[in-house]
């Protein structure tokens, strides 16, 4: 039985050097008082924000049963999320999208948090390109007043979010829930995202599906919302005939990397594991890329686009690994080189994301792993790793939640944990500044 991915080269085991921790057993460093003028992140580099922000920055302080779906507009410091807190005082209980610009923040001290959604039922897991210009999300609510039910994807185009301007598209008004919007990160004009719905009217089996969408063909069309056969569906592309999960998009909205338990390739190789898959659009191809016994999980596009993080319960590099680890695999020419970038063994290590620049893999990552030693095997953790710095343990001992955005130096997560020693026991979103962990 295959245990590495077709057409790969195993790498040898990576071994990060210059590997340290400034965190102890007993907390993370408390965030100073860092509000000095900042140069603004923009898309190229971070510029001095990184050398200005905390270590630790709390978005807000106020009440929230949930806090998650955060994700950076591509190469910007805005950072786009969901919660339920009523964070502009206006008396918002239900789960909405919100926009937070970190530098804003950091450069003049203000809040910088505005609401995109006041929908009465909740809206989730938000997407954004061009610096939160075009964004992505699905919703429960009825945000156009057209008699939309159940779980459903908007889009935006042309927003102005600090003008409260969000001229939404309605995406999909199928009978069985929608979600997961991802948008490309060159233009914004790509959405991909996953669905119960039969919508390209396919015939697929019973399963999550993912479709890919052209918005500027929805918004030329006809069509007040996917499924719409008498209007062609414009736009819409079903990426795979048979169940698709986890999906991720390329910067320009070509390839498409997912999970699947089917022969999607035609390969041949179906043991009854999750495998990862990659569709070129463009070439009109689709490969796998692991054929490994456990289940392989979460593909990301590196920030360069060269190539994929992921997590896997295989030795796919066969190191004799029994834990879950992250590999990389360099996309960029065949045979494929795939590295091993975890070696735990004590705990598994999962959810790789990337915030690295072009020529740079560097990556978030939690793990229950003791990676650098002198903490508690079985605790939960973030790391990240850097290829020129090597690995660093952002938080030791802390409650985080599984979702973590990356950009630049800077993580996004929640958590009900005190950071910065202001009493909060709450669920709150923070922004830890990893440059100060080096």
């Amino acid at each position: 039985m295959l245990l590495a991915p077709f057409g790969v080269v195993r790498g040898s085991p990576r071994i990060p050097d210059g590997e340290r921790s400034l965190m102890n057993r007993h907390g993370p460093r408390r965030a100073g008082a860092a509000l000095a003028a900042a140069a603004l992140l923009v898309a190229v580099h971070a510029a001095a924000l990184h050398r200005n922000a905390p270590v630790f920055l709390q978005l807000s302080d106020a009440p929230a049963t949930l806090v998650g779906g955060m994700r950076f507009s591509d190469r910007s410091n805005v950072l786009l999320f969901h919660t339920d807190a009523d964070l502009l005082g206006n008396g918002n209980a239900v789960t909405q999208i919100f926009v937070f610009d970190l530098a804003e923040r950091v450069k003049r001290g203000r809040e910088a948090i505005y609401q995109l959604t006041f929908g009465a039922a909740p809206s989730l897991a938000p997407a954004a390109a061009r610096r939160g210009r075009v964004v992505a999300f699905d919703s429960a609510a009825d945000l156009l007043q057209n008699g939309s039910t159940g779980r459903q994807i908007f889009a935006a185009t042309g927003v102005k979010w600090t003008h409260g301007l969000v001229p939404l598209v309605q995406v999909t008004r199928a009978q069985a829930p929608s979600w997961g919007a991802l948008l490309d990160a060159r233009r914004g004009r790509t959405l991909v995202f996953s669905s119960d719905a039969d919508l390209t009217g396919a015939g697929v089996p019973a399963g999550e599906h993912v479709y890919r969408v052209d918005l500027g063909a929805l918004e030329r069309g006809a069509c007040a919302g996917y499924p719409c056969p008498a209007q062609g569906n414009p736009g819409l592309e079903l990426l795979s005939w048979e169940p698709a999960t986890q999906p991720d998009v390329d910067r320009k909205g070509d390839r498409v990397v997912f999970v699947a338990r089917e022969d999607v390739a035609g390969t041949g190789c179906v043991n009854g594991a999750a495998q990862i898959f990659v569709r070129d659009f463009k070439r009109g191809t689709v490969e796998q890329l692991t054929c490994g016994a456990a289940d392989s999980r979460h593909p990301v596009f590196t920030r360069s686009y060269h190539g994929i993080l992921f997590e896997s319960d295989a030795d796919l590099a066969g190191t004799g690994s029994t834990r879950t680890q992250i590999f990389h695999l360099d996309l960029r020419r065949p045979p494929y080189r795939l590295t091993q970038m975890t070696f735990g063994t004590d705990g598994d290590s999962v959810r790789p994301a990337p915030n690295g620049t072009k020529g740079k893999l560097r990556f978030f990552f939690h793990s229950t792993a003791d990676l650098l030693g002198g903490g508690t095997p079985g605790t939960d953790s973030l790391y990240q790793f850097d290829d020129i710095r090597g690995l660093v343990r952002i938080t030791a001992d802390q409650a985080i939640g599984p979702e973590v955005a990356g950009q630049f130096t800077f993580a996004a997560f929640a958590s009900p944990d005190d950071f910065l020693g202001n009493g909060n026991h709450a669920p709150q979103l923070f922004v830890v500044n990893s440059f100060s962990f080096y």
